[in-house]
């Protein structure tokens, strides 16, 4: 997993990546310090799944809410690569 934190208007910004290698999907928690309430647009890139607008720039797939200081569960698809991120 690597996680990146910014601060954009006042207002912390966070994108996490994981990758799975496995044959089997993987469900993992995430968890900061500094906690609060996040809404993470979820990308997705894997043999079957790689959804791109016309400019070839990836697409969310969906949807995360939770809070971070809580842990927010996320599930990643055996070889496959999951972004999840908070900037529009």
């Amino acid at each position: 997993v690597l996680a990146a934190k910014s601060q954009q208007n006042k207002k912390a910004e966070w994108t996490f990546c994981l990758v799975n290698n496995g044959d089997k999907s993987s469900t993992i928690t995430l968890k900061a310090p500094s906690g609060g309430a996040v809404k993470f647009n979820r990308y997705l890139n894997s043999k079957e799944s790689s959804p791109k607008n016309p400019d070839g720039m990836p697409i969310s797939v969906g949807v995360i809410e939770g809070d971070l200081g809580v842990g927010v569960s996320v599930t990643c698809p055996s070889h496959a690569i999951v972004i999840l991120s908070t900037i529009e």
